[in-house]
C-alpha cells in the first residue's frame, strides 16, 4: 500500500566481558570446612562476571576475606592473592590461634560471594609442621604458597 515504507537500520554490537560479581565468583578447597588451630586455612576463588566468564576484578572492586569469630568480631589474619599464572583465581590464606566455630567471610566489592559466609571449625593443633604439609597438599598448600605465607606474615619454620 502506499503508506508502507521500509526502513533499514545498520548498527553495530560490541560484546566486553562483564565487571566480576560477587553473584557468580565462588570458592572451594578444605579451607572451607576449617583448619587446625595456628596453622592456616587455604581457600581458592574464582572470580567471575555476569556471564559466568573468568574475569579479574577492577581496580575499584575489593576481593577480600575475613574470619569472624562467634560474637561477631574479626579474628585472626587473612591474606588475599591472586594465584601466579591465573587470571581469576585467587589464594585465600586465613589462620588464627583460638579454636572453635568461626564463619569465613569473603566478599568482592562489598557483596558476598556464593554461598559466603562460611562455616569454619578451627580445631586444637597436636601435628607438627611436617604432617600438617603432607596433609595440606590436597588443599594447594603447595611451596609457593608456604612461601608467600611466610614472606607476608614473618612466620619462622619450627
Amino acid at each position: 500500500d502506499e503508506w508502507s515504507s521500509s526502513l533499514i537500520f545498520k548498527c553495530t554490537v560490541d560484546i566486553c566481558a562483564g565487571k566480576a560479581s560477587a553473584k557468580n565468583t565462588s570458592a572451594k578447597g578444605n579451607g572451607l570446612g576449617g583448619t587446625l588451630a595456628g596453622r592456616p586455612g587455604v581457600v581458592t576463588v574464582n572470580v567471575r562476571d555476569m556471564f559466568g566468564h573468568p574475569q579479574l576484578p577492577e581496580e575499584d572492586q575489593e576481593l577480600k576475606a575475613e574470619l569472624i569469630d562467634k560474637d561477631g568480631c574479626s579474628v585472626g589474619t587473612t591474606t588475599v592473592s591472586q594465584r601466579e599464572g591465573s587470571a581469576n583465581e585467587f589464594i585465600v590464606i586465613y589462620r588464627y590461634e583460638g579454636e572453635g566455630d568461626h564463619k569465613l567471610h569473603i566478599t568482592l566489592d562489598k557483596e558476598h560471594i556464593v554461598r559466603s559466609p562460611f562455616p569454619v571449625t578451627i580445631q586444637s593443633n597436636d601435628i607438627k609442621v611436617e604432617e600438617l604439609r603432607v596433609h595440606n597438599n590436597d588443599l594447594i598448600w603447595d611451596s609457593d604458597i608456604a612461601l608467600m605465607w611466610e614472606q607476608k606474615h614473618n612466620v619462622i619454620n619450627v
